[in-house]
């Protein structure tokens, strides 16, 4: 992913490091289940899961906790109008 690019030059090595073990979880899981029952396509879906969850970590990062996050862009635009 392309956000996973910005997470990394934005420096914020912990949160992309915690959202891809939790996507990794998430793709372990789904391998365990979901070819049990849908056969190869399980696998494709567990692709899917672990693409998705990655997305979520993506999406976190970019709207709330990132640097270049709405709210983080305002802070830091006040800041240096006080300046």
């Amino acid at each position: 992913f392309i956000g996973e690019g910005i997470m990394i030059a934005t420096e914020n090595y912990l949160q992309l490091s915690i959202s891809t073990v939790i996507a990794t979880g998430g793709c372990l899981w789904a391998l365990n289940t979901l070819p049990q029952r849908y056969g190869l396509a399980g696998v494709w879906l567990s692709f899917g899961v672990w693409n998705m969850i990655r997305l979520v970590g993506v999406l976190i990062h970019q709207q709330f906790t990132g640097r270049l996050a709405p709210r983080n862009l305002a802070k830091t635009a006040s800041i240096q109008d006080k300046s």
